[in-house]
C-alpha cells in the first residue's frame, strides 16, 4: 500500500497591489515566498525521504524553469494525520501566465511508493505532485489601481 501524502503550499508576498489579486495569484517581477507543507493521510508512519524533481515551470511552453535548490532537501518522519513543513523558497516570477510546480518525495524505505493528494479527497496520480499558481502583469495591476483611484475621486 502506498504512502498517502497531501502536499499544500502557501504564497506570501508584500505589495500594495495584492488587494487586486485572487488567491493563487502573484505579481510578475515581485519577490514571492512559497512554503510547502506535507500531511500524512495514510494510516502508517511515513519514514521520511528526500525531495526529488523539485522545480517551477513558467511560460506557455513551460520552458522557463526556476531551478531547484542544489542542496539535498529531506523531510523527516511524519505520523498519520501529522502536518509538517517541507520547504520554503523565494522566487521572482519573470513570465506572466500559469506557473507549474512539480516535486516528488523518495521515501527512505524503497519498498513503498507515494500517492500524492491535492486535497484530502483528491489523489493527483502519477509519480510527481503537480500544482499551479498564476502570474499577473504588474503593469496591468498598476493601471487597474489608477483607474480605481480615479473612479473613486470622480464619485460625488
Amino acid at each position: 500500500m502506498p504512502h498517502k501524502l497531501l502536499i499544500e503550499f502557501d504564497i506570501d508576498f508584500e505589495s500594495p497591489l495584492r488587494r487586486l489579486l485572487k488567491p493563487g495569484e502573484v505579481i510578475r517581477n515581485e519577490p514571492v515566498k512559497l512554503t510547502f507543507f506535507v500531511t500524512n493521510l495514510g494510516t502508517e508512519r511515513f519514514p521520511g525521504g528526500s525531495i526529488q524533481n523539485w522545480h517551477i515551470l513558467f511560460g506557455p511552453e513551460r520552458d522557463v524553469v526556476h531551478p531547484s535548490p542544489t542542496a539535498n532537501i529531506t523531510c523527516g518522519e511524519i505520523a498519520p494525520g501529522e502536518r509538517a513543513k517541507l520547504l520554503s523558497e523565494e522566487i521572482v516570477p519573470l513570465t506572466e501566465g500559469l506557473a507549474w510546480i512539480n516535486l516528488s518525495i523518495q521515501p527512505e524505505s524503497e519498498d513503498k511508493t507515494v500517492e500524492y493528494y491535492q486535497s484530502p479527497e483528491d489523489a493527483v496520480g502519477g509519480k510527481e505532485w503537480l500544482n499551479c499558481f498564476y502570474v499577473v502583469s504588474r503593469e496591468m495591476l498598476r493601471l487597474t489601481s489608477q483607474i480605481e483611484e480615479l473612479t473613486r475621486r470622480l464619485q460625488p
